[in-house]
């Protein structure tokens, strides 16, 4: 059995970014997942969401959302 991991490479409280980086990480085919997407909608948030992405794909992941200044 396959040990999938994922790990942090950014958090933000941005619906804004959140978008953009949905379609970066989308249209690059990087496996991620939102954690703690919907805590923007409660005041005050009780965490900021996090961008999760495959752990093999982090670097890629990270020099992408740089270029889009995230």
């Amino acid at each position: 059995m396959d040990n999938i991991e994922y790990v942090e490479i950014l958090k933000t409280n941005s619906m804004t970014d959140l978008s953009m980086i949905n379609m970066i990480l989308s249209d690059a085919k990087i496996e991620y997942y939102i954690e703690n997407e919907t805590t923007l909608f409660i005041l005050p948030p009780m965490a900021l969401p996090r961008v999760m992405v495959l752990k093999e794909q982090s670097d890629e992941a990270i020099m992408l959302l740089k270029t889009y200044d995230l």
